[in-house]
This record gives C-alpha cells, sequence and structure tokens, in this order.
C-alpha cells in the first residue's frame, strides 16, 4: 500500500526542509540565492545556507560564482537511480511509442506540489528520446495530467495542497478546478481547453495515481464528430495506461 502524503507522528523536519530545498532549487532550473529560497519557502535564510551548504558539500548542490546555487553533478546519479527505481518511464515508453501514431503530443507528468513535472513530453516528429525531460513544469490546475491526478486524492486533501502557501489558487481558481476534477471523475479522464485549437485530455496512473499520461495539441475545429474522437482517444489512453499499470505494479 503506498502512503503517499501521510507523515510520521515525528517527523525529522531538517530533513523535509532540505528536500523542499533541493526541490525548489532543481524546479527553478537557473542558480537561485539563499535569500530567495527562503521567501520561497517561508524558511530563515539561515537554516536555508545551511542547508544548501550541505546539499553542495554531498554533490547534489553547486555554488556558483556570484554565491547563489544550482543542481550539482550528484543530481545526475540521483535522477539515474530513481528512474531505474520507479521504472514509470521505463514501463510507459514502450506504451507512449504506440501512442504517437495519432500525430499528437504524447506527454508522461507527475505532480509536485502546484506544477506538473513531465518525463515526457513530446510527438512524433522526434524521436522519443528527445521527448524526455523536454517540457518545463505547468500549473496543475491547467494542466489535464494535473487535474486527473487531483481527481484521484482525497479532496480535502487535494484542496490543502492547491491552497497552502503563498502561491495557493484563488477563488476562481478553486472554482474551475473543482469543476475540472468532478468532470474527470464522471468521466474516467480529465479534458482541459486551453484555446479552440488546443485541447488536451488525460488519464491518471495508478490507484491513488501517481502520473498521468495525455494527448496534447488536439484541434477540435477540425474534426467533425468531437465528441466520437475525444471518446476514441480517451480510450487509447485508457487502454495504455491499463498496460502501464500492469507491468508497473502486476495487477
Amino acid at each position: 500500500m503506498r502512503t503517499k502524503g501521510l507523515l510520521p507522528a515525528q517527523p525529522n523536519q531538517s530533513l523535509i526542509k532540505g528536500i523542499l530545498c533541493l526541490q525548489t532549487m532543481i524546479f527553478e532550473a537557473r542558480p537561485i540565492g539563499t535569500r530567495e529560497l527562503g521567501r520561497r519557502l517561508n524558511l530563515e535564510h539561515t537554516g536555508v545556507n545551511r542547508l544548501m551548504g550541505t546539499l553542495a558539500a554531498i554533490g547534489l548542490a553547486e555554488k556558483t560564482a556570484d554565491c547563489k546555487y544550482q543542481a550539482g553533478p550528484g543530481i545526475h546519479i540521483l535522477a539515474a537511480q530513481s528512474l531505474q527505481s520507479s521504472r514509470l518511464l521505463a514501463c510507459a515508453l514502450p506504451y507512449i511509442r504506440t501512442l504517437m501514431d495519432e500525430n499528437l503530443l504524447v506527454s508522461l507528468g507527475v505532480l509536485w506540489r502546484k506544477h506538473v513535472c513531465y518525463l515526457f513530453h513530446g510527438d512524433n516528429r522526434n524521436t522519443l528520446e528527445n521527448g524526455i525531460g523536454a517540457s518545463k513544469p505547468f500549473l496543475a490546475f491547467k494542466s489535464s495530467i494535473g487535474t486527473a491526478i487531483l481527481a484521484s486524492m482525497d479532496r480535502s486533501m487535494a484542496q490543502r495542497l492547491m491552497l497552502q502557501g503563498p502561491d495557493r489558487l484563488s477563488k476562481d481558481e478553486m472554482n474551475l478546478l473543482n469543476r475540472r476534477v468532478n468532470d474527470t471523475i464522471r468521466n474516467g479522464y480529465s479534458m482541459v481547453t486551453h484555446n479552440p485549437a488546443s485541447t488536451t485530455i488525460a488519464v491518471a496512473i495508478g490507484k491513488p495515481a501517481i502520473a498521468g499520461l495525455a494527448f496534447a495539441n488536439i484541434n477540435l475545429l477540425k474534426i467533425k464528430d468531437k465528441r466520437g474522437y475525444i471518446k476514441r482517444l480517451s480510450g487509447r489512453l485508457s487502454d495504455a495506461v491499463h498496460r502501464i499499470e500492469t507491468d508497473l505494479f502486476g495487477t
């Protein structure tokens, strides 16, 4: 049983803060100073300084000439070990390859705080390898993958996640997310329309969800039977998700 989101009775706060600093530094994809990190995470500057110095000492961060921090060489080792351990990307890639025959963008993403981070984002105009890690994080409440993952979570837990911190969602944003979550639960897939020529649909992987698989850049303006087309695409995603879950969990 996965117990994502449950903390022990006496969590190690230093470990939690250190991981948050590491994740935020990587998320920014640019050198970041300890004062800015402290403001982002609402942590005291002296403590952030010590944590980042420690991460630099073990190679997970490195200090730049202007005393900021960026990802260190140890991140590559950690990334390789993580991908090997989780097996998510390895299990998904064969099925992603088959989905690319739709001439649409295919995405595989996971939820981190209020953003979706993409493990894969590409189409058949490029090689499969070029799609790995090819897209920046995207706000979860605007994402079909984010909506699909949030819809699989306990509703109160998902709302706490979206409403905590200085970047919490507004009332209107929460109302939009709740409508999309309700639609996702009813339909079995999430759908987000960014503009008339760009719609995305996604299906969650796992129960509770650990990731989401999506088709993106769907131009419904060119489709006569829109409902039938979306049903067919969502069916292909659901079938791929079932196969990924079988390979990943053995169920």
